[in-house]
């Protein structure tokens, strides 16, 4: 058993979290970008060490002024916990952590937990079934907690008490305790929505808090290249009890991320068709921006939802014709939902944007 003490900040007013004030990149490359918005203009660049290769995620405490990028090793197939300072872009020591997964970190920047999920394609492949705290003050990983199956996604809730964590092989959401590792009953999900035929089974993989609706989103994942549920999954946060989902209709893809806007109106989900919105309060999604372009990651602030995607120069051309590589992050504003001009280009794909407010 661990313990640990979690200091939670008070919520963020709508206000205090309009605007993002600087994106943070990593790249297939293994490179770290920092830069100014909305100009896009280079604060700093860096790169992980040549024994990892691509970074999983990147993650931002709200009240710290370090970020921390997962990288999968290349000896062995783990991963760990790399530091890096959101002024200079500086490295600290890697923290390993086991399998790579989803990571959720305490606003305060003392605790982290990382699902242990391993391979999420249903393919061969390593697989997990424990999430990994870790103590980011002392730089220990502590003892794995056994979750029952594998790991899809890890959020925490606004209180600091517990950890909600997806299991991909039992459509099913666990909650652990933040104070003593317990792990509590498991959270049925529905399989899909009544309309959908044949039922499809619910493999569940990302999970958001969506703070002001006092509500958690789950999306679906696609594995072994089977259709995924056609539902996004909603759990009530007082009751831990599933509510009915939201039927994605004609829009029903695999869920590779979720997003939700700091005011809790709107939940973005990044799948194959397209960029996905979901009205919370209609409980209603649309198909938001269909993806003609390669969209590999994103973030939102409460103005404008950030994406990188694939350049090809001009649009809409076939196979044989010649293309311009690479990756640009671009600003879709969420009232109009017309993107703006690139902030910024990278030459490689970007796996993982993270977005901080200074002086929050």
């Amino acid at each position: 058993m661990w313990s640990s003490v979690i200091l939670v900040a008070p919520a963020r007013s709508v206000a205090s979290q309009a605007r993002a004030e600087d994106a943070y990149l990593a790249t297939l490359a293994g490179q770290l970008r920092a830069i100014h918005l909305p100009d896009g203009r280079a604060l700093w660049q860096s790169s992980l060490p040549s024994s990892f290769k691509t970074p999983l995620s990147l993650s931002i405490p709200r009240l710290e002024q370090l970020g921390y990028v997962l990288a999968e090793s290349r000896h062995n197939g783990d991963a760990a916990l790399v530091p890096f300072s959101l002024q200079s872009g500086k490295l600290g020591r890697p923290i390993e952590v086991g399998l790579p997964g989803a990571v959720a970190i305490a606003p305060d920047g003392r605790m982290a937990w990382v699902a242990n999920s391993g391979n999420l394609e249903g393919l061969p492949g390593p697989t997990g079934t424990t999430v990994t705290p870790v103590n980011l003050r002392t730089r220990q990983r502590l003892r794995p907690i056994p979750v029952g199956g594998q790991p899809g996604g890890i959020a925490l809730t606004p209180d600091g008490a517990r950890l909600l964590v997806t299991l991909v092989d039992r459509q099913s959401v666990v909650p652990i305790s933040t104070t003593g590792g317990r792990v509590g009953a498991p959270i049925p999900l529905p399989t899909s929505s009544p309309s959908s035929v044949p039922q499809r089974e619910t493999d569940p993989g990302p999970i958001i808090i969506d703070e002001p609706e006092g509500v958690a989103f789950v999306g679906n994942l696609q594995e072994d290249l089977v259709f995924p549920a056609d539902v996004t999954n909603v759990i009530n946060l007082k009751t831990l009890r599933a509510e009915p989902p939201i039927s994605m209709g004609p829009f029903a893809d695999s869920a590779q991320a979720l997003v939700a806007t700091p005011d809790g109106r709107s939940v973005f989900s990044m799948s194959y068709l397209g960029l996905l919105r979901i009205n919370v309060a209609a409980r209603r999604a649309d198909l938001a921006i269909p993806n003609s372009y390669l969209v590999s990651a994103m973030a939102i602030d409460n103005h404008n939802l950030y994406v990188s995607q694939e350049l090809y120069s001009p649009p809409n051309l076939t196979d044989s014709q010649p293309k311009t590589p690479g990756y640009a992050l671009v600003p879709i504003n969420l009232s109009s939902m017309a993107p703006g001009p690139a902030v910024t280009t990278t030459a490689t794909l970007t796996t993982a944007i993270a977005l901080h407010w200074t002086g929050t």
